[in-house]
């Protein structure tokens, strides 16, 4: 019996660990280069403030400062997808997903 209590334990954490596999943006690099562009990841800190103006500055400056710090897009950029998000898909979004492209 204690086999079975080991192993089903152990087949309660793999489920567990399946779980948090879908929501790969969470798991991911907060930014990752692409060919033409980028993925910018900005999770709050707290509650947060998804669209209020002086929020956005801020992480738009985050943003800014990361593509600086990774030496692209030197010639400016364009935010081309803008999306809020949560852990989980009942959670409250608490991250904000940048996808971008540089300028040529």
């Amino acid at each position: 019996m204690k086999g079975l209590s080991r192993y089903g334990t152990l087949v309660v954490c793999l489920l567990a660990l399946a779980g948090c596999a879908g929501n790969s943006f969470k798991l991911r690099a907060p930014f990752e280069k692409s060919e033409r562009g980028f993925w910018y990841r900005h999770d709050c800190k707290g509650p947060c403030d998804l669209h209020g103006p002086q929020a956005e500055r801020l992480r738009l400056r985050a943003l800014e400062e990361t593509l600086q710090r990774h030496r692209h897009c030197p010639n400016g950029y364009a935010i081309d997808a803008r999306k809020p998000l949560g852990a989980t898909a009942a959670a409250l979004p608490d991250i904000v997903v940048y996808e971008g492209r540089c300028l040529p």
